[in-house]
């Protein structure tokens, strides 16, 4: 008798639930140990939405947590990797509230207090979002006494929600490349980087102090 085909992962975006829900999954961290692998890196995917960025970034964090569990059977798992937990800073940009600057501004600094609290990790909470952001890779790096990994999704979502307004636009894209300066400006503090979005660095600016 035929054995049952797993079920499809329709809108599943999370590793961890994929894996213990056993969804179908193919296996693709043979690739993902080439980005993984190296002792420092940074990388940036464009490619449009439904694309499997975010359940990427989702294995990505599994990796750097140390969940060696969920990749049972899977080629990383029987690899030369070398499993070690790392702070994870995981930021989805999608879900962070947009409508305006001041929305934008508040909302990034929530998100990382958010991180800041599940790391229990104390940061001053009237500082900018740009500054807590800094600190929060700095007091990670010194906790854990290991380099930080950045993993931004959908990067570039304030930025394409406000197309349609550029003036906008712009005012949310200026807020960004403030915020994203400092992966550049903690890179002694930093492991490893991802980044996803639907446009190329080229069309947003936002990375233009980046080494490219």
């Amino acid at each position: 008798m035929a054995s049952k085909l797993k079920d499809l992962p329709i809108g599943v975006q999370t590793f961890r639930e994929m894996i213990e829900s056993k969804f179908l999954y193919v296996d693709k961290t043979r690739e993902i140990y080439d980005l993984v692998s190296k002792p420092k890196a940074a990388y940036f995917l464009s490619r449009p939405r439904r694309f499997g960025k975010s359940l990427l970034v989702s294995t990505l964090e599994s990796i750097f947590k140390n969940e060696r569990e969920l990749f049972k059977g899977l080629w990383l798992d029987s690899s030369d990797y070398e499993w070690r937990e790392y702070p994870v800073v995981k930021l989805d940009i999608s879900a962070v509230d947009k409508n305006s600057v001041e929305e934008l501004r508040e909302g990034l600094k929530l998100a990382v207090l958010d991180l800041a609290k599940a790391y229990a990790v104390t940061l001053e909470d009237t500082q900018s979002p740009v500054r807590l952001f800094q600190t929060l890779i700095r007091e990670l790096a010194k906790k854990y006494d290991a380099k930080v990994a950045v993993l931004v999704d959908e990067y570039d979502d304030p930025i394409i929600k406000h197309i349609s307004n550029p003036e906008l636009a712009l005012q949310m894209r200026d807020l960004l490349h403030d915020f994203y300066k400092i992966i550049k400006s903690e890179d002694a503090n930093i492991r490893f980087v991802f980044l996803t979005g639907v446009s190329k660095f080229s069309r947003t600016s936002i990375f233009s102090g980046f080494s490219k």
